[in-house]
């Protein structure tokens, strides 16, 4: 509740802070550049990366975030360019409505499931989806189009 609320200044916390909890930070400080992984020590991947120092800057409140690197120990220069620069890893909506969660949703009167369905992240996804989709289709039957069969 501190932390939401503004009034912790710093934060010292394992990666295991930045997943799965909306808390971003103004500013996101990385005291070593190597993670332990159960068996060695290595360069966080660049999923890990971009997820912890995503944290930094607050919607609304900051302009940008900022991060620091407290580079203590060697790392090479293209390493850390492959950290930094790397895309996000795609995600996909595991967004599935069965049987009981159309029960429970009916039985809150006020609740629209079919506004739940079109707002929900999965049709975001499939409606993003359909000018690829419908470009493949209109290519893959110009190319049925064009293919001629024998002569019997």
């Amino acid at each position: 509740i501190l932390f939401q609320e503004g009034l912790v200044r710093f934060l010292f916390a394992t990666e295991t802070f930045s997943l799965g909890l909306n808390m971003p930070a103004r500013t996101v400080v990385f005291t070593s550049m190597r993670k332990w992984d159960g068996e060695v020590f290595r360069p966080p991947s660049a999923a890990e990366y971009i997820q912890m120092s995503g944290r930094a800057g607050r919607r609304g409140l900051d302009a940008q975030g900022m991060v620091v690197l407290l580079l203590n120990e060697e790392i090479e220069a293209e390493a850390l360019q492959a950290m930094m620069s790397a895309s996000p890893l795609p995600l996909e909506s595991a967004f599935r409505l069965r049987y009981n969660t159309l029960l429970k949703l009916y039985a809150l009167e006020s609740y629209d499931v079919e506004l739940l369905v079109r707002r929900s992240f999965y049709t975001y996804q499939r409606v993003g989806a359909l000018p690829e989709i419908a470009r493949r289709r209109a290519a893959l039957e110009a190319e049925a189009a064009a293919l001629t069969q024998p002569d019997e």
